[in-house]
């Protein structure tokens, strides 16, 4: 389990799969978690399961007992805690491939549930209006491109997801849509970037 792994459907899927066999008693999960991970906020079900930590020599222990009894060999006494951490990098040093960051994950912030109205209020409140009342406010300090949305700056899709907590591919899609509300239209727009140009003269 890592801070990425965590919300990818391919997880779940693997653990769907196996819990029924945890029940019947053919097999065990153990989720072992990336010492990042906070073991007391594991989402259901995890966390009715007895989840160890990479990061704590005790919960290695108890990961290599489990299968020395599991599996009928090894022995426990040739056990070293500091050979396994030492060679774990640091989560943040990993690189992660581009499939990982554009795959659909799972979404439970703050804004679960809303619908497309409300999402659109939300980016329109939290992203649009703050730009908006610099530029009527205080144009002559906010002349630069990249200063503004209304001047053209570059918006990336996945940044304003992470920034505004938007369910994942929220705005891409709804983007342009509130942009219509302060008279900008797309000058260019790729797959993970747009920039706007104002319809309205700047004052």
């Amino acid at each position: 389990m890592t801070p990425v792994s965590i919300e990818r459907p391919w997880l779940w899927f693997e653990i769907g799969a196996t819990w029924s066999k945890g029940r019947s008693g053919d097999c065990r999960i153990y989720p072992l978690c990336a010492p990042e991970i906070e073991l007391s906020q594991l989402p259901s079900p995890l966390d009715r399961l007895q989840a160890l930590s990479m990061g704590k020599a005790a919960d290695l222990k108890l990961l290599f007992e489990a299968l020395i009894s599991q599996f009928g060999f090894g022995k426990i006494s040739s056990f070293k805690a500091s050979n396994i951490s030492s060679r774990i990098p640091k989560y943040k040093d990993v690189k992660i491939v581009e499939a990982d960051l554009t795959e659909k994950v799972f979404y439970s912030g703050r804004y679960a549930g809303y619908g497309d109205a409300e999402l659109c209020e939300v980016i329109d409140t939290q992203f649009f209006a703050p730009d908006e009342e610099k530029r009527s406010k205080f144009s002559t300090l906010y002349q630069e491109r990249e200063e503004l949305v209304h001047n053209g700056k570059l918006v990336h899709f996945r940044e304003v997801d992470r920034k505004l907590d938007l369910p994942p591919g929220t705005a891409k899609r709804l983007l342009n849509t509130v942009a219509e509300r302060y008279r900008l239209t797309p000058e260019l727009e790729l797959d993970n970037v747009v920039r706007y140009t104002s319809g309205r003269r700047r004052t």
